[in-house]
């Protein structure tokens, strides 16, 4: 992260901040100032003007909200402390300008506020942020009052991007506003509006010029609309009327509307396009319960391989003068069976369809299934299964469709879980296609289906079933990102078609496309492109060679037609499971010449139906929906930064390496073109001492029309350098383009280990560990860098699961020089048994590890020891009650020792028995494993003797390693009491006792010492 410089070296250098167009905020005399427009809170007693920088790099910390805030700047920055958050309370129209470095940086954890009150501000250049957010609550307005304005919002860590109503303008003049919202993976920070709007050119109403159009691009990122989301159409006179406002999202953006979408808002008079909506590229948009999706009148939609879905019921609805609504490769469905109402109808306008659906799914809808209203121009239905997932209902509804449609829905399914599949009230013929066998979906027979035509027709009269199994996909696969180039060149390739037989042996007997050039640069149209070649690309070299010529297809009336009929079975037929490479390549006429400004695209459309023949095929066109571009250069003009570096360290390459396109003078790149691009440093803070490093550095070869670099950096840190990008051999416009960024001092490398080395983002596993014992976590911070590494706001801990974890001893030092180290300490103790966890957090001024975070785990466990005698537990301090004792008897006492833990129990000493009052104790038998496991136990014998009649006592003890019983004893005690006598109550009485009582025992007494002598005679006779 950038580190904090000191308030001297900011005075220091203010002389030269100035001369460059920057002005550093220093609180005036007493660095407390809050007052925006008081020349004196700005280094030099100097306002910031139109194109300065306004900078805040946290030697000065404004106390809480800056106020009395408007005017021109062209940018803010905020840097240095990690952990500013920068609030403006504007007092008129605040107005960013910057267009090449940037309106908006926020480094580290720096945020920045803006509170508008109501009043407008304006935003052009970039926004950058990492880990703060930067809000702005009431309307922004995004372009400028004239000229090209490029606002791109570029998200590097977590921060968040939150704005009220927001307005996406379009420039007066022949100037583009354009807006792109993008997010570096892993970044995660949500963009969010209160509501958006993006405005079509109703200002210089250039027919055919999509330029003049608002277009704001959203790419990879989370993005949330509180409110509606309007996208304008143009406005001028029917015979030049300007485009409309563009809203795209594109990779795997994230979307989510809270009120609805609007295509469109029905101006009068737009003669080209109207407002665009594109949902592409792996999006997923989630409209509000009870939202809508409209396209209204001149309006377009294009959701290609994207999602739509709600939260709840919501309705999807296409005004019938609407130019188009196409779904390719996506899915359209509701939270629910029955919630999406989809009426979509089109008269189609220039190139494109009104209603064209391909390779898609549609569910959830309701009874009314997808209707196409009449008037509608094409219907395509190619590989796309319908679900409704209710019951009885109607799948498709066609009431009526253009006279010049040819519609085919081919590989179509439906969901056996209705009685009618399809409402049909049409003239235009029109046929259905199955897989395979005539199975329309689960037990849908081709019969079954035909008995839906219900116009009254006989059957058959205006439409076909069929079962015919032979089938291919056609789809477009571009591989040229940027196309063809507006001259003579012969033989440019421009797209490739990739054919895959899915059934049967498909023939392909014509291939017909409509075909619309866009003209941005004057004189180009159809009539100057001589043809457009069909051929066999075999080697997948993405070139027309020698032998691989197919067909030349004739250009008529905007239509492109290949008829394939004279080449021979062989070349016509795609076999099952077979899959061919067909390319296009585009030649230009004579007419066209050198130095024209002829740029644009050519987009193309397939739209021909078909009709099967009985021997299997196609013959009047493929009835699959096709799109793509053909972008078409001009001469090279100028070269364009597309990725600015926005963060820079002494001697280290960008975080963000420059990407620098070729293009013609109306922003296409010229694909074709080659060269070499080279970096130079023209502005040097440190008065030419200043030296570019990396390999980057002697220049990037043109490939693709772009420049990539890769380990471009500076050697020496600095603020505002410039570096300029110019191609050689120099083009005849603009030839380079400057860059602006600050360079930090060499930064330190943070490292982490504890025993063995952790990494950002890892985890440091300690095993098992005693349930209520504290464990003392010594780690290790190193700097492996050239630089020092400060650690900027300590160690702070989170997320505390089963544990408590505390730091006991804070790092040692908060500045660490290259090589150095320094320790801190963590306190953790489980609360229980099982698996805890916390996270720790370093924040730092590394510039790609900040902040260095980790999660530590473990899994908590106990010993838990318990004494017993039978059944009877004895508590640790506890009594244990002896009955029945009687002087001078021994009580042979057994106690059991119990593991009731998660881990293995250890008995640590031997068990000892100490008499207490009127008694003898002896352990006459130790426990025997001293290793106990959990559930198990073990057992010792304790001998106690009351020496007389009365009450005695013994203390019994063992040590273990139990965390809380340790130490483990109780007392054994009792009353010792003298048997009764035999004599019953005679002594009592006074009676004299029978002399011959005794006898029999007298007797038997004598029998006994008979018997020994006996036996000891026997036992002298052996011996002799």
């Amino acid at each position: 992260m950038l580190r904090t410089l000191p308030f001297l070296l900011a005075i220091l250098i203010a002389p030269v901040l100035f001369a460059q167009g920057s002005r550093l905020w220093d609180g005036g005399p007493s660095g407390t100032g809050t007052d925006w427009s008081n020349a004196q809170n700005w280094a030099g007693d100097t306002l910031p003007a139109a194109g300065d920088d306004a900078v805040f790099d946290g030697s000065v910390t404004p106390p809480g909200q800056l106020t009395n805030v408007s005017g021109t700047v062209a940018a803010i920055r905020v840097w240095g402390s990690t952990s500013l958050a920068l609030s403006l309370a504007l007092s008129g129209n605040l107005e960013l300008t910057g267009q090449n470095g940037g309106a908006i940086t926020l480094e580290g954890d720096n945020g920045l506020a803006i509170a508008s009150g109501g009043f407008n501000t304006r935003i052009g250049g970039g926004i950058t942020l990492k880990d703060g957010d930067f809000t702005v609550s009431g309307q922004v307005r995004f372009g400028r009052a004239s000229g090209n304005a490029y606002v791109e919002a570029l998200q590097r860590g977590a921060g968040n991007i939150s704005f009220g109503d927001t307005v996406g303008e379009q420039s007066a003049g022949s100037g583009r506003s354009s807006v792109r919202f993008r997010r570096l993976a892993p970044a995660s920070g949500v963009i969010m509006f209160a509501s958006l709007t993006i405005e079509g050119d109703t200002v210089d109403h250039q027919a055919g010029d999509e330029n003049d159009s608002m277009d704001a691009q959203f790419e990879g990122v989370t993005l949330s609309v509180a409110g509606n989301v309007e996208l304008h159409d143009g406005s001028g006179p029917a015979s030049n009327a300007g485009g409309g406002g563009q809203l795209h999202l594109k990779d795997n953006v994230v979307a989510t509307i809270g009120g609805n979408l609007s295509v469109g808002n029905n101006l009068a008079q737009v003669a080209d396009s109207g407002a665009e909506l594109g949902i592409q590229e792996g999006s997923v948009a989630t409209f509000a319960s009870g939202g809508t999706l409209s396209v209204q009148p001149h309006g377009v939609l294009l959701v290609l391989g994207a999602t739509l879905t709600s939260a709840g019921p919501w309705t999807i609805s296409c005004n019938p003068a609407a130019v188009a609504a196409i779904l390719l490769g996506s899915t359209v469905t509701a939270s629910a069976p029955g919630e999406l109402s989809i009426t979509l109808a089109g008269v189609g306008g220039g190139f494109l369809p009104g209603v064209a659906i391909a390779q898609s799914v549609i569910s959830n809808y309701d009874a009314d299934g997808l209707q196409l209203a009449a008037g509608t121009r094409l219907a395509i239905l190619s590989e796309t299964s319908f679900q409704s997932g209710q019951g009885a209902g109607t799948h498709l509804t066609l009431n009526g469709l253009d006279a010049g449609s040819t519609p085919v829905a081919e590989l179509v399914t439906f969901d056996a879980s209705t009685s009618s599949l399809v409402t049909i009230g049409s003239a235009t013929a029109l046929q259905f296609r199955a897989a395979s066998g005539g199975n329309f979906g689960a037990g849908v027979t081709a019969a079954q289906a035909e008995a839906q035509d219900s116009d009254g027709s006989a059957v058959g009269t205006d439409v076909t079933w069929s079962d015919n199994s032979s089938a291919f996909l056609l789809t477009f696969q571009t591989s040229q990102p940027v196309g063809v180039r507006g001259d003579t060149t012969p033989d440019q390739a421009a797209c490739f078609l990739e054919l895959q037989g899915l059934a049967g042996n498909s023939v392909v007997d014509s291939i017909d496309l409509l075909l619309e050039v866009n003209d941005w640069g004057g004189g180009l149209n159809a009539t100057d492109i001589a043809s457009i070649k069909l051929f066999d690309d075999a080697n997948a070299n993405d070139a027309l060679d020698s032998g691989e010529l197919l067909v030349t297809g004739a250009i008529n009336a905007g239509t492109l037609s290949f008829d394939l009929t004279g080449l021979g079975a062989a070349q016509r037929t795609i076999a099952q499971g077979a899959t061919e490479r067909w390319g296009m390549a585009i030649t230009f006429n004579a007419s066209i010449t050198a130095g024209g400004q002829h740029s644009g695209k050519i987009q193309l459309f397939s739209l021909q139906g078909g009709v099967a023949e009985a021997s299997g095929g196609i013959v009047a066109g493929m009835p699959l929906l096709l799109f793509d571009v053909i972008w078409v250069c001009g001469p090279a003009d100028h070269v364009r930064i597309g990725e600015r570096p926005d963060l820079a360290y002494a001697g280290l390459p960008f975080l963000v390496q420059p990407l620098v396109e070729v293009q013609d003078v109306n922003g296409v790149r010229c694909h074709w073109a080659t060269g070499t691009v080279t970096p130079g440093i023209v502005n040097d803070p440190n008065s030419g001492a200043s030296a570019l490093t990396g390999s980057d550095a002697a220049g990037v070869a043109v490939v693709n029309g772009v420049a990539q670099f890769s380990d471009l950096g500076i050697d020496l840190a600095g603020m505002n350098f410039s570096i300029d990008f110019v191609i050689a051999p120099s083009l005849p416009g603009n030839s380079g383009e400057m860059a602006w960024l600050n360079v930090e001092g060499t930064p330190g490398e943070i490292g982490l280990s504890r025993g063995a080395a952790i990494a950002d983002g890892g985890n440091d596993a300690l095993g098992n560990a005693p349930v209520g014992v504290p464990l003392s976590l010594v780690y290790t911070i190193t700097n492996s860098g050239a630089g020092n590494l400060s650690l900027t706001n300590g160690v702070a801990i989170s997320a505390q699961a089963n544990c408590s974890a505390v730091l006991t001893a804070a790092p040692g030092a908060s500045v660490i020089a290259p090589s150095g180290a320094t320790t801190f300490t963590i306190e953790v103790t489980p609360t229980a048994a099982g698996a805890f966890s916390f996270s720790v957090s370093i924040a730092n001024d590394d510039p790609d590890e900040n902040p260095f975070d980790w999660g530590v785990s473990g899994t908590g466990i106990q010993q838990d020891v318990e004494v017993r005698r039978g059944v009877t537990v004895i508590a640790d301090g506890g009594s244990d009650a002896l009955a029945g004792a009687q002087p001078g008897v021994d009580l042979v006492l057994v106690y059991t020792i119990h593991n009731t833990g998660s881990d293995d129990l250890a008995i640590t000493s031997v068990v000892a028995a100490a008499a207490g009052a009127n008694c003898t104790a002896v352990v006459t038998l130790q426990p025997g494993p001293t290793t106990i496991a959990p559930g198990n136990s073990t057992s010792f014998t304790v001998t106690i003797t009351p020496t007389s009649a009365g009450a005695f006592d013994a203390t019994v003890s063992f040590s273990c390693d139990d965390p809380d019983e340790g130490s483990y004893d109780f007392t054994a005690s009792g009353t010792a009491s003298a048997p009764a006598s035999d004599d019953g109550g005679d002594e009592d009485s006074g009676c004299v006792a029978d002399p011959t009582e005794h006898v029999g025992v007298l007797w038997l007494m004598m029998a006994l010492i008979a018997l020994v002598g006996v036996l000891g005679g026997i036992v002298r006779m052996f011996r002799r």
